[in-house]
């Protein structure tokens, strides 16, 4: 199950960033036709490439740290995340602890009888 999940979501994930590199390239004035033809991009265009490949993962470091800062977990967590995943799945048939749902709720940001809700529909309600 795991490998058909990544498997549909690799796609998904590389025509994303192409469709975002095009997009950030379009906006350095990047043209095709000149590359095609074996001719230089313009001075400013070259600029912008490189601005891109300076700030992008500046960005996404950032963007990590923050992720990191709102969402830490440590390996105990994780371990109790994982137990928690094996439950639903029907692998574990232990019952969950109240420190354990507190754990799942810290880390996710959401209240524990809200997690496992499929249909999210508690988003509409809010």
């Amino acid at each position: 199950m795991q490998r058909w999940a990544s498997s549909l979501s690799l796609p998904a994930l590389r025509k994303s960033s192409d469709w975002l590199i095009g997009i950030l390239l379009s906006a350095a004035g990047y043209s095709e036709k000149i590359a095609n033809a074996g001719g230089r991009q313009s001075l400013s265009t070259q600029h912008g490439i490189a601005l891109i490949f300076i700030m992008m993962p500046v960005i996404l470091c950032v963007l990590l740290f923050i992720f990191g800062y709102k969402f830490p977990m440590t390996q105990k967590e994780f371990d109790i995340v994982k137990k928690e995943i094996k439950r639903k799945r029907g692998e574990d048939s232990s019952v969950t602890t109240e420190e354990e749902k507190s754990v799942c709720e810290r880390v996710s940001g959401l209240p524990y009888e809200k997690l496992w809700d499929h249909k999210n529909e508690w988003i509409a309600k809010k």
